[in-house]
């Protein structure tokens, strides 16, 4: 009798952290998946306004971001609640892994051209336009979403597979043989390759800053020099919070190989992925006052509309308008 009291308690103590689990899973992850797509929305409606080479690119990494927090959030949230699900209808698990990987890659991807476009903008905007014309941006912002769905999409077996025991995404490599291994290979040099070229082109840039800080400070006035620095802002704190979170994870990955550790260990992994995809809407809201003021009317239902613009958060009427009257 005694033992099956302690059997009940044992499985309502587990239900009950399954839940909190997930909830809480699932609320910190909607938040940041609301916060990209507010963001990308924003950027895109009022591209006008958000014209530059490193704003479209901010716009598609935010879409991006909002789709690995639906993965990493939101999907863990089933699979902790319904467990069984990741046995009996493995498709399941097949797709919340190729939606995964739909967010993932095209991601690392515009986090380097970023970093590249504030390089250019500050250290050699002659040649923004000879990287950058409006062509090779379109082909920037196509590719890599293309090349994604038809890799991804024409193989569901692919090895990403969702380890309850962890509370993460990993390679399944023991039951993958061969293909575990390159998938492996595949994903640690997209992984590396990102971090490095982040970090290169974010150096740059700063020694850059350093070695012309006397310039910068007597035309740092300039709207334009400002708004350049203020984005390389956002970019880099971003970059920093990239190489802070994968670095760490990547070590408790190789300590925890191959054993077993305490949940709330793997637990905290999960969170920093999911902080680390919520982190670059809350950088751009708090450094950047009109896309902050942009989101605040979008909320409160207060539109601009179509003959008005935005400046330094309020509007006014545009030039056209004004010569009219």
């Amino acid at each position: 009798m005694n033992s099956t009291n302690f059997t009940i308690i044992d499985q309502l103590f587990s239900r009950t952290l399954n839940y909190t689990v997930a909830i809480f899973i699932s609320v910190v992850g909607f938040a940041g998946l609301t916060c990209n797509w507010l963001v990308a929305y924003v950027k895109i409606v009022h591209r006008k306004q958000y014209n530059g080479v490193t704003y479209a690119f901010m716009s598609q990494l935010a879409i991006a971001d909002g789709i690995v927090l639906f993965a990493v959030a939101f999907c863990a949230s089933v699979f902790i609640l319904w467990p069984d699900i990741q046995s009996d209808l493995i498709v399941i698990e097949q797709i919340f892994g190729f939606i995964l990987n739909l967010g993932w890659f095209p991601g690392c991807f515009f986090i380097i051209i970023i970093a590249f476009s504030r390089f250019l903008a500050l250290c050699k905007n002659d040649q923004m336009n000879t990287f950058f014309p409006k062509r090779v941006v379109k082909i920037c912002t196509i590719v890599p979403w293309t090349a994604a769905i038809l890799f991804f999409s024409s193989q569901l077996y692919y090895p990403r597979h969702w380890f309850p025991d962890k509370l993460s995404w990993g390679i399944d490599i023991m039951g993958n043989g061969n293909l575990g291994k390159v998938f492996m290979f595949i994903l640690m040099i997209n992984d590396f390759s990102t971090l490095s070229m982040v970090v290169f082109f974010n150096s740059q840039t700063l020694i850059w800053l350093y070695k012309k800080r006397k310039q910068v400070q007597n035309i740092d006035q300039t709207p334009m020099m400002k708004r350049e620095i203020k984005l390389f802002l956002q970019c880099f704190i971003s970059g920093c919070c990239f190489f802070g979170i994968i670095g760490p994870f990547t070590v408790l990955n190789l300590v925890t190989a191959g054993s077993q550790h305490s949940i709330f260990l793997y637990l905290g992994m999960d969170m920093m992925w999911i902080f680390h995809h919520t982190l670059n809407p809350y950088i751009y809201v708090i450094l950047n006052r009109k896309l902050r003021s942009h989101i605040i009317s979008l909320l409160t239902c207060k539109m601009y509309g179509p003959g008005k613009e935005f400046s330094g958060g309020k509007t006014v009427a545009s030039t056209n308008t004004r010569m009219a009257r």
